[in-house]
């Protein structure tokens, strides 16, 4: 049976609550300065949908003497079609399958991909098809039901892809919807609004500054 996987990158405001929450669980006593680094350097590994963006999970087909003919082939991007080619199917070095995560991406990012064997592209590693997320693909892969499983069940995947059938309609938040409020102010008095903001808004300032003559 045919599952569904979708490409859903989530940045910390898909659940900013509950991003904060887990961070300050975490880290007892961070400052609200710190929670905020915390988002940031989240959001440097954000990589949202764009009409540029492809993800490439390579399977077991891709060994076949006619990989050209397997149905996620015109999905693929041309650097990857040529990347599968370049490593040859019978000959070649493998995957060390005591240390396999550490072996397979040394071997993988070899510039000589003559000497490694096509195998090497196969990740997850057990996978049975290849499947290609992108803008034409309308960001959504039907899987078999074994790959599914193994898909999902590592933790990087499970960042990045999820079953809509069972999350919904995937909606991609990059700011913050409804903003956490850490304080509130209230006055009928705009002067001491503009005070208020005048003391929290930073000014430039200079010192032993010199002018020529």
């Amino acid at each position: 049976m045919a599952r569904v996987i979708e490409l859903a990158p989530r940045s910390p405001f898909h659940d900013i609550n509950g991003f904060v929450a887990n961070i300050r669980a975490a880290h007892p006593g961070i400052s609200d300065k710190g929670v905020d680094q915390s988002i940031k350097r989240a959001l440097d590994g954000y990589n949202p949908r764009h009409s540029g963006r492809v993800v490439h999970l390579f399977g077991a087909d891709i060994m076949a003497a006619t990989v050209e003919d397997i149905p996620a082939w015109p999905y693929i991007t041309a650097g990857e079609q040529q990347r599968i080619l370049d490593h040859p199917m019978e000959t070649g070095e493998r995957v060390d399958d005591h240390d396999g995560k550490v072996s397979q991406l040394e071997l993988a990012n070899r510039l000589n991909r003559e000497s490694v064997n096509r195998s090497v592209l196969i990740s997850p590693r057990g996978l049975q098809q290849t499947y290609v997320w992108r803008l034409t693909t309308n960001w959504i892969q039907d899987v078999t039901n074994d790959d599914y499983n193994l898909i999902l069940s590592e933790q990087g995947n499970r960042r990045l892809f999820r079953d809509p059938e069972i999350h919904g309609p995937y909606v991609d938040v990059r700011s913050y919807a409804n903003p956490p409020v850490l304080s509130r102010m209230v006055t009928a008095d705009q002067r001491d609004i503009d005070a208020f903001m005048r003391e929290r808004t930073h000014r430039p300032s200079w010192s032993g500054v010199d002018t020529a003559t």
